[in-house]
């Protein structure tokens, strides 16, 4: 009779009950005044499948080897969850993601591939419409704490009509093959998707002067990921938000496929800023910034 896992490998039962119980009680009670199926069901099945099948041995944050990427994915973690807790929102744990099948150990080394000189950063974004990212924003300004030099001024967050009205197109919202991840109990009481990237969080894109539909540079940031970036950058008091003097492609193009959004960070009026520009348009300060995107 072969043995139960209990008897194989009591170290993994031992870590896999504690990674549950961990996200259990940091998100649970959130979750459940959301509505919908509880975080606690979807986390136990999680679980449940994961011992069964004898794969779980952690977070995947262990399998890290640098102390100093692995510091900064557990901050990227707690970053995240903090940003969307302000709207009440349960941000995906490092266990959800690897029960997801996101191999964090892979993306680390992809992290640390792009060199320190790029300044990559982990964004774990959700899908989120224009009312909720214009919330996060606002309750930025309003507190204290956090806003305690007065840099987010007028709500913290602009978003073009154009842009706004072509938020929830098809383009505006491909995420290509970057890594996913879906959490129970979203704002609709419905699951809230999250994509995993790394992207480049320099001051400046990491290549300027760029048309939008250049075929040498597909791929660019989702509305999602760049005001996650943006946000946990505000949210910090000690850093600074990118593009204070540049703009930033972003993902998708309008219904006729002749205009596209860019972002950056107004600094006189204290928000950041989504437009758009015409897809040929070029500007030795509007560029991409290069993400990693598997």
């Amino acid at each position: 009779m072969p043995l139960s896992l209990s008897q194989r490998n009591p170290k993994l039962v031992a870590q896999v009950d504690e990674a549950y119980e961990r996200a259990r009680l940091s998100a649970g009670e959130t979750a459940r005044g959301l509505g919908g199926t509880s975080l606690d069901a979807v986390l136990a099945a999680d679980v449940a499948e994961a011992k069964e099948a004898g794969t779980l041995t952690g977070s995947g944050l262990e399998a890290i080897t640098s102390p100093e990427t692995r510091a900064a994915f557990e901050t990227a973690l707690a970053n995240t969850e903090r940003l969307f807790a302000r709207i009440g929102l349960v941000a995906p744990t490092a266990e959800q993601l690897r029960a997801s099948g996101i191999d964090l150990a892979q993306l680390a080394t992809r992290f640390e591939a792009m060199g320190v000189g790029a300044k990559p950063e982990l964004v774990i974004a959700p899908r989120l419409g224009v009312e909720n990212w214009k919330r996060i924003f606002q309750g930025l300004q309003d507190d204290q704490a956090i806003n305690r030099s007065g840099r987010i001024k007028n709500g913290g967050l602009y978003i073009d009509a154009d842009v706004a009205k072509n938020w929830d197109s098809p383009s505006f919202q491909d995420t290509g093959s970057a890594p996913q991840c879906e959490t129970d109990a979203g704002l609709s009481g419905l699951g809230t998707q999250w994509t995993v990237r790394i992207i480049s969080g320099t001051e400046t894109p990491t290549q300027t002067n760029v048309r939008h539909d250049d075929p040498n540079y597909p791929n660019k940031p989702t509305v999602n990921e760049y005001l996650t970036l943006q946000g946990v950058r505000l949210m910090n008091p000690d850093t600074e938000p990118i593009d204070s003097d540049t703009y930033t492609w972003l993902n998708g193009s309008f219904e006729d496929d002749s205009q596209a959004p860019c972002g950056y960070w107004y600094s006189v009026g204290g928000r950041v800023r989504l437009f758009w520009r015409g897809v040929d348009f070029s500007f030795v300060r509007l560029g991409v910034r290069l993400p990693v995107w598997e």
